[in-house]
């Protein structure tokens, strides 16, 4: 009676198993169709053959401008996304795109010594908007697992969202208290994120098209690198063992792609001088580390430009959407000069 009971429950979880998978891959049709509100991943499908460069890491990948790389791209960014989602990301993109040139990774100052696993965060925002895997992908077991739990959670997600907004619609929303902030204060705590309304390059709803007045980026650098530095609030043996194994997986990709005859490139992205002040890569070893541990990496190339725009923002602000984003001019002259450092990436 128990070897039967034990059949059934094998049985019940292999069915179980078998389900998941294919409501997942339907989910995956379904939000990638054109039906979906989202067009990014169906963007991505209808132009994969032809995309030669692709940026991952977090949110500073708005930086990269594939029209003034004179590229065909798409950005598979994520707000604060760590370096082993972005390893994984990459393997489920790699076989769709047979043409592609270059993965260019922004370096964000303290990616080495960030971990999604280690800080509790959840990886399915993240994993939901990446190409359905292939046979030809590299995935372990629990790596299937983190799509096919991401692409049910695109089907949950927006249920969770419209249950939030109902209840929030009858409850008295809080009053915030603005005396005393002077209304250039209150301009900077409440800025405008204009962008397009439609997906661009991967991009949900385009790239930003406001800078931040100079007069905001004080204030603004004090609580980013706050948030930043929380990062080091671990143990150095710990962030000893995070730096270790995002190396490794850079590396990997580094040799993955060299295999396809392709490129990856690690940039330090442009930051603003009221940043820099306060934070810096030599704090968190990014650059040093690297360098050194990837020295021998043919198919890894470094590029610092964190001051690159440092002389035009003084007195006034025309490339940052805040401190460490840059706005859609700013990318695009930054994106500019990038191309002129990096021809292994062009057609």
């Amino acid at each position: 009676m128990s070897i039967f009971n034990s059949s059934a429950v094998t049985i019940a979880l292999l069915a179980a198993t078998v389900i998941a998978f294919g409501a997942a891959k339907t989910i995956d049709e379904f939000f990638g169709g054109k039906l979906a509100p989202d067009t990014r991943l169906s963007s991505f499908y209808a132009r994969a053959k032809k995309i030669e460069v692709v940026s991952l890491g977090s949110s500073q990948s708005l930086g990269i401008h594939f029209p003034s790389l004179h590229v065909e791209g798409h950005s598979f960014f994520g707000g604060g996304m760590d370096i082993e989602t972005s390893d994984l990301k990459f393997r489920a993109i790699l076989p769709h795109t047979p043409q592609l040139k270059c993965i260019i990774f922004p370096l964000t100052p303290g990616i080495l010594s960030y971990s999604a696993k280690a800080s509790g965060h959840d990886r399915r925002d993240w994993v939901a908007y990446a190409p359905w895997p292939t046979k030809n992908s590299d995935l372990n077991f629990e790596e299937w697992l983190l799509f096919v739990k991401s692409r049910l959670y695109l089907f949950v997600k927006p249920i969770a969202q419209a249950r939030s907004q109902l209840s929030s619609f009858f409850l008295i929303p809080p009053s915030y208290e603005t005396l005393g902030d002077s209304t250039e204060q209150a301009s900077c705590k409440n800025r405008p994120n204009d962008r397009n309304t439609d997906d661009e390059f991967g991009i949900r709803n385009g790239y930003i098209q406001h800078t931040a007045p100079a007069s905001c980026l004080n204030e603004q650098a004090i609580a980013t690198t706050e948030s930043h530095l929380t990062r080091l609030a671990l143990s150095p043996d710990v962030l000893d063992g995070i730096r270790e194994d995002n190396i490794r997986s850079l590396r990997s990709i580094g040799r993955v792609l060299s295999a396809h005859g392709a490129h990856l490139i690690l940039v330090a992205m442009p930051l603003t001088t009221e940043y820099l002040s306060r934070i810096s890569f030599e704090e968190f070893r990014d650059l040093d580390l690297l360098t050194d541990a990837l020295e021998a990496e043919t198919s890894i190339t470094i590029y610092d430009f964190s001051e690159f725009f440092h002389s035009s923002t003084s007195t006034k602000n025309t490339y940052f959407y805040d401190v460490d984003h840059l706005a859609l001019s700013g990318a695009r002259v930054f994106s500019s000069a990038l191309r002129k450092v990096i021809p292994e990436c062009l057609p």
